[in-house]
């Protein structure tokens, strides 16, 4: 089995996303200038791959690395295909959540400084499925941090993951926002799991195929 690390893009590549992060040095930062962690982990040789199009981003780990990372608290997800099928495959739509749906978000805020005390866990529910995104409404915004977080089903066994945080939907310069973007205000945004699993396949087949390295952890 290939497995991953699956995050955001914006937060592997910031300096990448000058819309997101406004501090002047990132400018000068490229790839090469960085190291990848997992924890208090190198990943050696970690070869952290953007989608592209999308704000997901991902890295192949072997399978003594996946099991430090599921020691660690890292929980083995399904990224498309049915809940119990642990293989990574291509979905045809992203049609696994409606408008609706009851769903719960994951992630790790990084507002709260004490240690231990990081982990959130939101209940909310799909008010819209566009263009390989999901946007959920919660009953507050999801927090800094929590990007790259998994959307769940709620009541599902936890480990079908219907889409990756993005962020949350703000009005840009602080303007006023018109009234269809006011009504999606501070909802959060997903990239959908048929983006997220196709990605992973295309990446498993590069593995497979011997062009891309499964990284380890020192």
């Amino acid at each position: 089995m290939v497995w991953f690390l699956v995050m955001s893009a914006h937060v592997a590549f910031p300096f990448a996303y000058p819309q997101y992060y406004q501090q002047e040095w990132l400018r000068f930062v490229r790839a090469r200038d960085t190291r990848q962690r997992f924890g208090d982990k190198e990943l050696d040789g970690a070869e952290v791959i953007a989608h592209g199009v999308y704000d997901v981003a991902a890295v192949a780990i072997s399978d003594a690395a996946a099991r430090v990372a599921m020691a660690a608290g890292i929980v083995d997800l399904t990224v498309g295909g049915d809940e119990g099928d642990r293989q990574v495959r291509p979905s045809q739509t992203i049609d696994s959540c409606a408008v609706g749906d009851l769903v719960e978000l994951e992630g790790y805020s990084v507002e709260d400084s004490k240690e231990g005390d990081c982990f959130r866990r939101m209940s909310g529910r799909v008010s819209l499925v566009e263009s390989n995104r999901v946007l959920v409404k919660t009953p507050v915004p999801s927090e800094m941090g929590m990007c790259g977080g998994p959307l769940f089903r709620s009541g599902g066994d936890g480990r079908l993951c219907l889409g990756i945080l993005e962020g949350i939907v703000t009005c840009p310069n602080d303007s006023s926002p018109s009234p269809g973007l006011a009504v999606l205000l501070n909802q959060s945004v997903f990239v959908g799991q048929g983006v997220v699993s196709e990605f992973l396949s295309a990446l498993e087949s590069d593995v497979r195929r011997g062009v891309l390295r499964p990284t380890e952890f020192s």
